[in-house]
This record gives structure tokens, sequence and C-alpha cells, in this order.
């Protein structure tokens, strides 16, 4: 009975995870909102970005570093440019963590 309780708690996001899921999900929200605008190769780009982060995790720190590229992504779609990492396929594997500095610069 105990494992299963704890396995229940494990399962269960904190408030902090739940209030990054919602950021990320506006964030992506604004970034479907304002892709139209690019041509077709750039628009191919920034769905197989978006594919990419919405990949499901538990984890908080990815959670956060996922939120860090969504708004880097915005940005670069705000400002009518693909920048780096965003004019490249993004990794099968991790991302790399962004320092948070280059997203609100």
């Amino acid at each position: 009975m105990r494992r299963s309780t704890l396995s229940q708690q494990a399962e269960e996001p904190s408030p902090q995870d739940h209030k990054l899921d919602e950021e990320f999900i506006k964030t992506m929200l604004e970034v479907e909102k304002h892709y139209a605008a690019f041509n077709k190769h750039d628009k191919i780009r920034i769905e197989q970005w978006s594919k990419k982060l919405c990949q499901v995790t538990l984890n908080s720190t990815w959670k956060q570093n996922r939120n860090n590229y969504a708004l880097l992504l915005l940005n670069c779609i705000m400002n009518g440019t693909l920048n780096d990492p965003f004019n490249k396929v993004p990794p099968a594997d991790a991302l790399p963590s962004l320092n948070t500095h280059i997203v609100v610069s």
C-alpha cells in the first residue's frame, strides 16, 4: 500500500511544474499564432522545434529549459528571423541548457 501511495505522489505535478506547463502552453500558442508569415522552409523548422519542445517530461529542470527555448523561439518569430539554434534541425537527444540571459536579451 505504501509503495502505491509513493508512486502516485511521484506522478502528481508540483505547483511549480503546473506553472511551468501553463507558461509553456501560453508561449507555444503565441508561436502558433505568429509563425504564419514565414516561408515554407522556416515553417517546417519551427514545427520541428515545436514538436521537440512538446515532448512530455516530469523533470522540472527540463521543463524550465524547455520554456527558455520556447521563449527564445517566440522572440525569433516576433523579430522575423530564425537565429541559432532554430535555424537548424533540433537535436535528437536532450536539448542543451540555455542561459537565461540569452532568452531575455
